[in-house]
C-alpha cells in the first residue's frame, strides 16, 4: 500500500471517528434531556394517578384506562403515521421544516373528530355503559389535545433538540396534576376531572405553537403535496402503529367485557407502575430514533455501534427495575390503596417479566424502524396482537371466575406476546441482540440480579421493605463494580450526563 493510499484511509477512519463521536455526543445529550424530564414527570404522574386511585377507586380508575386505551388506537388510525414520517423528513431536509409540520398540524385538526367518533364506537362495542362511553369522549377531547401536541414535539427532535420537549412533559404534568388534585379535593367527579385533564392539554398546546418560533423555520403552512408526502411516508408507521396499539386494546377490550370493573382498575394500577418503570427505556429510544435514522442512511457501523451502546445500557437498568416490581409490588400499591388495590400486587409481579423482555424489544425496535425495517417489525406486532387475541378470551374470564382478578389472564398473554416479538427481534438485528458486548452485559445483569432478588427475599423476612429495597439495590450495584462494570469511565459518562441534567 503506498503513502497516499494510507493517508486516505488514515483521512477515513478519522472521520468515521468524528461521525461515531458526534452521534454519540448527540445520543447522550437527547437523552440526559429527555431523562432529566422523565425523571421530573414520573413523582408527578404517579402522584396523578395515585390520586384519583384514592379519590375515584378502581372502578373509575379502570373507566380511565379503558378510555383512553380505546382513544389511543382512534387517533392513531387517524394520525395516519404522520409523527414518524414528519420526522424522516424534517430529519433530512431541515429546509422544509415549516411546510411539513403546518401540514401535518393541520391534518391533525381535520382527522380529530373523526378520532372520537371512532373511539366512541370501540367503547360501545365493548361496553354499553354510559359512564365509559362518556368518558370516552371527553378523553377524545384531551387526546385531540396531546395529538396535536406530537406534531410540535417531532419538529423539535427532528431538530435533535430535546430541551423543548422535556420541559413541555414537566408542565403538562404539573399543570395536570394541579387541576387534577383542585378537582378531588373539592369533591369532584371522574366527568369534572376528565374535563381538568382536558383544559390542561389545551393550556400545554398554545405553550407549544407559540415556542415554535425558536427553531426560525418561519411561518407554518399547509401543502397538499406535503399532505401526500406524510400520508404516503405515514403508511409503515400507521401499519406499525395500528399492530403495537392493538395488543392493549384487545387487552382493554375482554377486559370490558369478561373482567370485572375492579379488575379493569387493578390492571390499569399495575400497568400504571410498570410503564413508570419502563421510563429509562423509552427515553433512550425517543432520543435514540432521529440519530439512527440519519446514521442508517450516512454511516452503518456507527447505526450499529449506537444501537448496541444503547441496549447494553438498558440491559445493565431493567434487573433492578424488574426485581422491584417482582419483590416489592406492595410499595407500589401502597400509592394507590393497599384496601382497595391490593389485588394488583399479583399483575404487578407477572408483568415485571415483561418488562424484562420489553426493554430489550422496545431497543431493537427502534434500531429496526430506523434502519427501515417497519414492515418486518410491524409483522413481529402482529404476531404479538395474535397471541393476545388467541389468549385473552380464555384466560380473562378463567382468572376472573376463579381468582376475581381478570386481568392476570392479560398479564400472561403479553408475556407470551413479547417473547415472540423478541424472537424476531433476534432474527432481524442479530449482529446486535447476540454481540459479545451485549450477551456479556446481559449476562452481568443477570447474575448482578439474582443477587438483588436472594437479598430482597432474606432482607425482607426481619426488616420493613423501605429498608430492604435500597440494600437490594446496593447489592445489586456491588455486584456489577466486582464484575467491572462500575468503572471510571462510566460513572464519568453518567456524572457528566447528571451535569447536563442540571445545566
Amino acid at each position: 500500500m503506498d503513502a497516499d493510499s494510507k493517508e486516505k484511509l488514515e483521512e477515513e477512519e478519522r472521520k468515521r471517528n468524528a461521525t461515531n463521536q458526534e452521534a454519540s455526543r448527540l445520543l447522550v445529550k437527547n437523552t440526559s434531556l429527555l431523562m432529566a424530564g422523565q425523571i421530573a414527570v414520573m413523582p408527578i404522574s404517579i402522584l396523578i394517578s395515585a390520586l384519583l386511585g384514592r379519590f375515584l377507586g378502581p372502578e373509575d380508575f379502570g373507566t380511565i384506562y379503558l378510555a383512553t386505551t380505546f382513544n389511543s388506537l382512534a387517533f392513531l388510525l387517524t394520525d395516519w403515521g404522520q409523527g414518524g414520517a414528519l420526522m424522516e423528513v424534517v430529519a433530512r431536509d431541515r429546509a422544509r421544516a415549516a411546510e411539513i409540520i403546518g401540514t401535518g398540524r393541520w391534518l391533525k385538526i381535520a382527522f380529530g373528530p373523526i378520532a372520537c367518533s371512532l373511539s366512541f364506537g370501540i367503547a360501545y362495542l365493548s361496553d354499553q355503559s354510559d359512564k365509559l362511553q362518556t368518558a370516552v369522549l371527553i378523553v377524545g377531547l384531551s387526546q385531540w389535545f396531546q395529538s396535536l401536541h406530537q406534531t410540535y414535539i417531532n419538529g423539535f427532535r427532528s431538530f435533535e433538540r430535546s430541551a423543548l420537549p422535556a420541559l413541555t412533559q414537566v408542565l403538562h404534568q404539573l399543570l395536570t396534576a394541579a387541576l387534577t388534585a383542585t378537582v378531588l379535593l373539592s369533591g369532584g367527579s371522574l366527568y369534572q376531572v376528565l374535563f381538568a385533564q382536558a383544559t390542561a392539554a389545551c393550556a400545554i398546546l398554545i405553550f407549544l405553537s407559540r415556542s415554535l418560533k425558536r427553531l426560525n423555520i418561519g411561518s407554518l403552512y399547509f401543502s397538499r403535496s406535503a399532505a401526500r408526502e406524510l400520508l404516503g411516508r405515514g403508511t409503515p408507521h400507521l401499519i406499525l402503529g395500528i399492530t403495537m396499539a392493538l395488543q392493549p386494546n384487545i387487552d382493554a377490550f375482554f377486559l370490558s367485557r369478561a373482567a370485572s370493573p375492579a379488575a379493569a382498575g387493578w390492571h390499569a394500577a399495575a400497568q400504571k407502575l410498570i410503564g413508570t418503570l419502563g421510563l429509562p427505556v423509552t427515553t433512550v429510544c425517543s432520543a435514540l430514533h432521529p440519530t439512527l435514522v440519519r446514521l442508517a442512511h450516512a454511516d452503518r457501523a456507527a447505526y450499529l455501534s449506537t444501537a448496541s451502546n444503547a441496549l447494553g445500557t438498558v440491559i445493565l437498568l431493567v434487573a433492578p427495575a424488574a426485581v422491584g416490581a417482582s419483590m416489592y409490588p406492595d410499595l407500589g400499591i401502597q400509592l394507590f390503596s393497599k384496601e382497595t388495590f391490593h389485588e394488583a400486587e399479583d399483575n404487578l409481579r407477572l408483568l415485571s417479566i415483561f418488562l424484562v423482555l420489553a426493554y430489550m424489544t422496545m431497543v431493537s425496535g427502534t434500531t429496526a424502524i430506523a434502519g427501515g425495517r417497519q414492515k418486518a417489525w410491524s409483522l413481529a406486532q402482529l404476531a404479538c396482537v395474535g397471541v393476545s387475541a388467541g389468549l385473552d378470551p380464555f384466560l380473562v374470564p378463567y382468572f376472573q371466575e376463579h381468582y376475581g382478578n381478570g386481568g392476570l389472564g392479560v398479564c400472561i398473554s403479553v408475556i407470551f406476546g413479547e417473547l415472540v416479538i423478541l424472537g424476531f427481534a433476534i432474527a432481524l438485528l442479530p449482529e446486535i441482540l447476540l454481540g459479545r458486548a451485549v450477551l456479556r452485559l446481559a449476562f452481568a445483569s443477570f447474575a448482578a440480579g439474582s443477587v438483588m432478588a436472594l437479598t430482597a427475599y432474606l432482607t425482607r423476612m426481619v426488616m420493613n421493605p423501605w429498608l430492604s429495597a435500597p440494600i437490594a439495590v446496593l447489592a445489586y450495584l456491588v455486584v456489577l463494580w466486582r464484575m467491572g462494570l462500575l468503572t471510571k469511565e462510566r460513572l464519568g459518562a453518567l456524572k457528566s450526563m447528571l451535569r447536563k441534567k442540571s445545566a
